[in-house]
């Protein structure tokens, strides 16, 4: 994956989808952590993010998904427990499908899945909840109810409390 530290900076690059189910979008997150973020993960070397999203989507949520277009190219600086990070990635306005897609679209609550060692948690939020909710990066907040109509470039900054619980950071 294309992910490294050096010189206490962390850079990584991602690929996230969001996914709608009327007004909610779908958020996950990993089981012991403080926030909530949009399903996606890190790109591997030689891997596009829209491969990357197809990858982790079906690793992450047993699901095939289906890319709609791009939204954002985001620059998500933030430092967490001292350590300086950068996110680069694209998120994508995709939707989920294949018989298994149902489970989620049905989904009251929240859905536990196994990836590896950790557990991850999937649920649908409306604008507010995810307006009270920790979720990074943090200007999902405003913008899951207005997307944007053509492709937007996004340098965000985020303060990140240090004593967040955020195991997927390093």
């Amino acid at each position: 994956m294309i992910s490294f530290i050096k010189n206490n900076r962390a850079f990584n690059l991602r690929a996230a989808a969001l996914i709608r189910r009327g007004e909610e979008t779908l958020f996950h997150t990993v089981m012991g952590n403080d926030f909530w973020v949009l399903p996606g993960g890190r790109v591997h070397l030689g891997e596009s993010t829209e491969e990357a999203l197809i990858r982790e989507i079906k690793e992450e949520m047993g699901v095939g998904i289906k890319i709609l277009r791009p939204l954002w190219a985001v620059e998500n600086f933030f430092i967490h427990q001292g350590t300086n990070h950068q996110n680069f990635g694209i998120t994508y306005l995709a939707e989920l499908e294949g018989p298994e897609a149902q489970d989620y679209y049905r989904l009251n609550g929240i859905l536990k899945r196994k990836e590896g060692r950790e557990t991850l948690l999937f649920r649908w939020m409306s604008p507010e909840e995810v307006s009270q909710v920790e979720c990074y990066p943090s200007f999902l907040k405003k913008r899951v109810c207005s997307l944007p109509s053509s492709f937007e470039h996004v340098i965000h900054y985020d303060k990140v409390p240090p004593e967040i619980k955020a195991r997927g950071l390093e």
